[in-house]
């Protein structure tokens, strides 16, 4: 503030006036940045106290992972028995971050781990979309029920890795909003992801080639 005053009653393109400019600017990037580690600091924060929450999946805190994404979904894998938890409809918290896709199921207050999935691997799809036949588990399918193929809140995941084939899940955000931007962002991590993959495997490639 009296930068600003300091700024106002000096004539303009005076010495005095663009000091001023200069010194209110550097504050405002300092600003910018000190607050912008503040939310680091918490977002890594939150972090570690939903994984120490969940067991089993400490080994993720890491000072490079970050949580992106919180969701209620409900999921079901339409080629499961109904004998196996993921042949019926369910509700699950997912917790999605920069690499994986972690998804718990309720446990008394809280959640226990069901499934972590590398987001490399994942593929992502809105309501009514086929995913492509990249396995053989796709081969056959059960038909869908027409009374929910055309739910605007459903959406697809399937894996992509062959040696670990998971099939495909449908889900169920809570609302089409939820669902869209579940997809979207998701979208987003699955394709950050699998390009720092591929970056990784050139580069050890381009390793292997020059040691050879």
């Amino acid at each position: 503030l009296l930068l600003e005053r300091m700024k106002k009653s000096s004539q303009p393109e005076s010495q005095m006036r663009t000091t001023c400019e200069s010194a209110f600017a550097a504050l405002q990037e300092l600003n910018s940045e000190v607050n912008e580690r503040v939310r680091q600091m918490e977002a890594r924060l939150h972090m570690t106290a939903v994984l120490l929450l969940v067991e089993g999946v400490d080994h993720l805190i890491e000072a490079g992972r970050l949580l992106h994404l919180e969701a209620l979904v409900d999921m079901k894998s339409p080629t499961a028995s109904t004998l196996n938890a993921w042949g019926r409809r369910a509700t699950y918290k997912w917790y999605v971050f920069s690499d994986y896709l972690l998804v718990c199921r309720p446990k008394g207050e809280g959640f226990a781990k069901k499934a972590l999935w590398p987001l490399a691997a994942l593929r992502v799809a809105a309501a009514n979309t086929t995913p492509p036949e990249t396995h053989a588990s796709f081969a056959k399918k059960p038909e869908r029920d027409k009374s929910e193929r055309d739910k605007a809140e459903v959406f697809r995941v399937w894996h992509e890795e062959k040696e670990k084939p998971l099939g495909e899940f449908k889900c169920w955000a809570q609302s089409e909003t939820d669902m869209l931007a579940v997809v979207q962002r998701l979208q987003v991590l699955i394709d950050a992801a699998v390009e720092q993959r591929d970056d990784m495997i050139q580069r050890g490639m381009n390793r292997l080639t020059l040691e050879g």
